[in-house]
């Protein structure tokens, strides 16, 4: 039965969906990833108002198919406009260290 809400779902485990939708997501991908950490809005539509390194690495990875090296992607937001690391780091999965926070201005 459908419930009628929208459902949120990390592109890269979208399930199988009606006529060529699946499609129009592969060739949006490449699109998708070039806005990303270019365009303010859709990036923070994103990761929200702050957010953990892990989620910013784990965004990269889904739109680009590939795991950003973690140096240049932290220079990289450190260059972005209006874009701040914060002071608070945090335990994002349970494991490893506490991954960096950063904020929109």
């Amino acid at each position: 039965t459908l419930s009628g809400a929208a459902q949120w779902v990390d592109i890269r485990t979208v399930p199988e969906l009606a006529v060529d939708h699946n499609r129009i997501i592969a060739e949006s991908k490449p699109a998708l990833a070039q806005l990303l950490w270019r365009n303010r809005e859709f990036t923070q539509a994103l990761t929200g108002q702050t957010f953990p390194v892990a989620d910013a690495i784990a965004i990269t990875k889904a739109l680009t198919g590939q795991s950003p090296d973690r140096g240049n992607l932290n220079r990289h937001l450190r260059t972005t406009a209006g874009l701040r690391r914060t002071a608070e780091v945090r335990q994002v999965h349970g494991v490893g260290r506490p991954s960096s926070m950063w904020a929109w201005d």
